[in-house]
């Protein structure tokens, strides 16, 4: 049975307030953010953020997913995959331009462990196509709480010139 999600109404305004702190972003929210546009502009991206849902699949990691978009109708063919970016899909991509992909969304740092591979997560596609940087989560996160505490992280990267690491250990982004 399919989980349902609920919407994400902070989503999109991280998306946009963090595309902000980057020379030419590409910002795909609502129905933009299909799997098709999505992959390929991961592909030609120096940063990438995916601020969606994650669903993990218990059976099998690669058909772990994060939830996307509809393609749009006119060029859609039938496809089972359609709306979600998988693991499996991830590592088909070219990744060799990204030096960070943050995946906002609950859960992606871990899903499970296994003697001898350690933890398994949607980050794990991304490093074994040689991102440098992943960040995830590793729980279930709150979607306004998430946006603000992306947007800060990174302005703290790109304004304050922090590394990634101390953009997100820096506390001022905790409201008070």
């Amino acid at each position: 049975m399919a989980q349902k999600f609920r919407d994400l109404p902070s989503a999109r305004k991280e998306a946009k307030e963090v595309a902000g702190y980057y020379k030419d972003p590409w910002v795909l929210v609502g129905e933009n953010a299909c799997r098709s546009r999505v992959q390929s502009l991961m592909e030609k991206s120096d940063v990438v953020l995916l601020a969606t849902h994650y669903d993990s699949s218990p059976g099998s990691s690669n058909d772990s997913r994060l939830l996307l978009a509809a393609e749009p109708k006119q060029s859609a063919k039938p496809d089972a995959a359609d709306g979600v970016l998988t693991a499996a899909d991830v590592l088909k991509l070219n990744l060799k331009r990204p030096r960070l992909v943050v995946l906002s969304a609950c859960n992606t740092g871990i899903e499970q462990i296994f003697a001898g591979e350690g933890a398994i997560s949607m980050a794990r596609p991304f490093i074994a196509k040689g991102v440098p940087l992943v960040v995830a989560s590793l729980w279930a996160i709150n979607s306004d709480a998430t946006a603000d505490l992306m947007i800060r992280f990174h302005r703290y990267r790109k304004l304050e010139h922090l590394s990634t690491s101390s953009a997100l250990r820096k506390r001022s982004w905790i409201p008070s």
